[in-house]
């Protein structure tokens, strides 16, 4: 990591800082870093960069993690940990330790969870522990979402034959604006040449 890509990064959407420092200063896993994996599995997806302070104008400080060792290994033990967060996304390569002048900091690429894991949550219960990612924050999903997230999950939802229906069930003005969407974004696919609703 450059000082240019540390002065160009921000907290948004894809990017949390965390200055990860601990009661000693040494080192430790934030508890909010939950939140934020979580948040971001929801969402987008993201990195999370610990060992930074975010400064008031909102630069980053470089501050690394002095005993990155016990925090990498806290890190690993408490996403396995089912009672803490639902799923481990995560493979080794995601995780990262990022040289920046002579410090040591821990660089952490979150994946957008695929269906079958949401709603990713925290401490056991989707019903209150489910966050998302909104702007810079991380927000406690409301229960609409929740029921969303959860229903993303069922891999036969969209798969399902429902015999009582008809094609007269279908809104031909939808139909229409779904083939345009589609079309749009796969260019020469064979169902261009199909004429229809």
């Amino acid at each position: 990591m450059t000082h240019d890509d540390l002065h160009t990064l921000r907290e948004g959407w894809d990017f949390e800082a965390k200055l990860a420092a601990g009661r000693d200063g040494r080192g430790a896993v934030p508890s909010s870093l939950w939140e934020t994996y979580a948040a971001m599995a929801n969402t987008f997806g993201g990195r999370i960069l610990l060992g930074a302070r975010e400064l008031p104008d909102g630069m980053l400080q470089p501050v690394g993690i002095p005993d990155i060792d016990k925090v990498e290994t806290d890190f690993w033990n408490q996403l396995n940990d089912r009672s803490k967060v639902s799923v481990n996304l995560l493979t080794r390569a995601m995780v990262t330790r990022v040289e920046f002048d002579g410090l040591t900091l821990l660089q952490i690429d979150v994946p957008k969870a695929d269906r079958a894991h949401l709603p990713v949550h925290l401490n056991g219960s989707f019903q209150h522990n489910t966050f998302v990612r909104i702007a810079d924050g991380d927000r406690r999903a409301d229960p609409d979402t929740v029921r969303r997230l959860v229903a993303d999950s069922d891999p036969l939802r969209d798969s399902r034959i429902l015999p009582e229906y008809t094609i007269d069930d279908l809104d031909p003005a939808t139909l229409r604006h779904f083939r345009e969407v589609f079309l749009a974004r796969r260019r020469g696919h064979p169902f261009a040449a199909v004429d229809g609703i």
